[in-house]
């Protein structure tokens, strides 16, 4: 496999400059984190086939290592898993991280899994690319799988050009049949999907990502060209099965916008792509930005959010997306005490049918090893809204984290 392959190359790169330069070297590092977690669904399922459990729990652990020498080499590794009781296909393993990294003065190579985000939003991640989304650990998008990738980096007082050749695609993960979080048809054969290039997993994606900073303004222009992260979930019917959604990703090319302008206390964002190639060509745009006021009460910093979706797929059924012409709200509290504790509470809003998606997201550190986070999504959808799939799988999830 492409994993063992890339395994190899960093051990053997990393064996070479230990034994030749171990003098310098430093003392590796060490991280651990084990947790619960407890999923509670309030209503009843709404489709066919979904089990009746209101409860699910799940135990999850994360390991990292890294080893740094002569401030050039570096390599890193992230495992992740989770046990989930009754969701299976949330029981998972993914090396989050597994890279091998040089950097030289004005360039960088990287060879391994790795983990790029590009972009500046906050409601949706529209850039950001290069990985494909661990749907099942949470349903906002906001957790990536470790893609194998080459990545070349040049870099100097004009900003910084990274290029990227990758491989050994990584499908979309998606929760069981039977356990909720799903839409009427259960989506089977995710480690069978469909692909448009002949070549499967095994198309070679590129990209490549000019960043900068002009004073108070980051700007980030980039291109990808390959397999779609988003897949087309097409029906399809097969005895055993019956009629269900099969996964199918196509190859496509999008060229990206991301910038942020930082006006004193105001931050100014917004995103922009343009795909060719996946049904047919489409824009999409998010953009708004975030003001904090500095101890706004007590000490705690206080952010507020309003941002602007569009995207024109909105008379698209193969890739429907929630995202067509949506105002979002948001606000952020900072309580800046030892404990680390913050609270974000987001509302997006369809202007056109009125479905909502609402969210709350609080944490804070127990005692020195410990972290408790609290989360609460609610939705609602309206007729023909994708939201309206999901609408009685609205939940509240608990979560304890012991840190090593």
């Amino acid at each position: 496999m492409l994993y063992n392959r890339l395994g190899l190359l960093a051990a053997g790169a990393l064996a070479i400059a230990v034994f030749g330069q171990s003098a310098t070297a430093q003392e590796p590092k060490t991280n651990f984190m084990i947790g619960a977690e407890l999923r509670w669904f309030p209503d009843e399922p709404k489709w066919s086939g979904q089990d009746d459990k209101h409860f699910y729990p799940s135990i999850f652990g994360q390991a990292e290592f890294s080893y740094t020498w002569d401030t050039r080499n570096e390599i890193n590794l992230i495992g992740f898993g989770r046990l989930d009781i009754y969701d299976w296909r949330r029981t998972h393993f993914d090396a989050r991280e597994a890279y091998y990294r040089y950097n030289a003065t004005s360039w960088e190579l990287l060879v391994g899994a790795h983990r790029v985000f590009w972009g500046t939003a906050e409601s949706r991640h529209l850039v950001n690319i290069i990985n494909q989304v661990d749907q099942v650990e949470d349903i906002d998008g906001d957790e990536y799988l470790g893609q194998p990738m080459v990545n070349l980096a040049f870099k100097g007082d004009w900003g910084r050009v990274d290029l990227f050749a990758m491989t050994f695609f990584r499908e979309r993960t998606f929760n069981s049949s039977d356990a909720r979080l799903r839409g009427p048809l259960p989506i089977k054969d995710i480690y069978d999907p469909k692909y448009e290039s002949d070549w499967g997993e095994w198309n070679v994606d590129l990209a490549a990502r000019y960043q900068n900073s002009f004073g108070p303004v980051d700007l980030g222009v980039s291109i990808f060209h390959g397999t779609s992260r988003e897949p087309i979930l097409r029906p399809a019917f097969n005895f055993s099965d019956g009629l269900h959604l099969r996964p199918y990703y196509e190859t496509m090319t999008q060229a990206g916008l991301d910038v942020a302008w930082a006006i004193g206390s105001l931050v100014l964002k917004g995103e922009a792509i343009y795909r060719f190639n996946q049904g047919s060509p489409f824009f999409a745009t998010v953009f708004g930005g975030e003001y904090t006021i500095n101890n706004a009460f007590g000490g705690v910093d206080l952010g507020l959010l309003a941002e602007f979706n569009w995207d024109d797929r909105k008379q698209s059924k193969n890739a429907p997306t929630i995202y067509d012409e949506d105002i979002f709200g948001g606000v952020r509290l900072t309580f800046n005490d030892t404990a680390d504790s913050r609270v974000l509470l987001g509302a997006l809003y369809d202007v056109k049918d009125g479905s909502t998606y609402f969210y709350v997201e609080a944490s804070r550190r127990l005692f020195d090893n410990w972290r408790i986070e609290l989360e609460a999504r609610y939705f609602t959808g309206k007729e023909d809204d994708v939201l309206q799939a999901i609408d009685a799988d609205s939940y509240a999830q608990l979560r304890i984290m012991r840190y090593f």
